[in-house]
C-alpha cells in the first residue's frame, strides 16, 4: 500500500532515508538538510553544504574570426599568397595559437552561413571563394 511504509529508523520512517522500500512508497527526494541530523546522530560528520559554482560565461567565438583574419593577413604579408597548408599554425600577437590552415578550411566550408561583412573581409585578403559568396549574398 503506497505511503504506508512500516519500517522506521531513529523515529523516522524509512521513506525519509531510502528510495522506494519494499512497501512501494514511491520515489522520494533527499536533501542534505534532511539527512544531516540523521548522520550526526549516527556519529558521522555530514559533508559541508555545497556552494553554488559561479556560472561560466558561455563559450563563444568572440574574436576568433578577427584573430583568424589577422593571422591570415600576416601569413599573406610573409608568403605573398593565401594558400595555407592545413597543418599551419600561427601565433597571434596576444600569444594565442591560431590553427590557420584549419581555420581557413572551416570558413570555406561554412561560407554560406557567413555574413556579408565576414565574406568581404576574407575576399579582401584574396580568397576567391569568399568573393563569389559576397556577390551571391548581397
Amino acid at each position: 500500500m503506497p505511503g504506508a511504509c512500516s519500517r522506521a529508523v531513529s523515529g523516522r520512517s524509512a521513506k525519509s532515508l531510502v528510495s522506494p522500500c519494499s512497501a512501494n512508497c514511491g520515489p522520494i527526494s533527499l536533501s542534505t538538510a534532511s539527512i544531516s541530523p540523521l548522520l550526526e546522530a549516527s556519529g558521522i560528520t555530514p559533508p559541508p553544504p555545497e556552494q553554488e559554482k559561479p556560472a561560466k560565461p558561455p563559450k563563444t567565438s568572440s574574436g576568433a574570426f578577427e584573430r583568424g583574419v589577422a593571422a591570415l593577413a600576416q601569413y599573406k604579408e610573409r608568403k605573398r599568397h593565401v594558400t595555407v597548408p592545413r597543418g599551419h599554425v600561427r601565433t597571434a600577437g596576444s600569444g594565442t595559437e591560431v590553427r590557420l590552415g584549419v581555420w581557413v578550411m572551416n570558413q570555406k566550408s561554412r561560407r554560406e552561413k557567413l555574413n556579408t561583412d565576414k565574406l568581404t573581409a576574407l575576399a579582401a585578403l584574396g580568397l576567391n571563394w569568399a568573393s563569389a559568396g559576397v556577390f551571391s549574398a548581397g
